[in-house]
């Protein structure tokens, strides 16, 4: 099996991959955001999203 690769995001990308609105997407990583860290300008970085992406599924 492959591990799956990631890349870079806004968080209006990732909230389209939960089929929600960005606002409640950053509620949800609101309770995690020491694990997440900051984002870079306006993108999570692959590595950010692969930890939110283990975080809330």
């Amino acid at each position: 099996m492959t591990k799956p690769t990631y890349k870079a995001m806004n968080t209006k990308e990732l909230a389209a991959l939960y089929n929600v609105h960005p606002r409640t997407l950053n509620r949800w990583l609101k309770n995690y955001r020491d694990e997440i860290g900051e984002r870079h300008r306006v993108l999570w970085t692959p590595k950010q999203v692969r930890t939110i992406r283990e975080l809330i599924g």
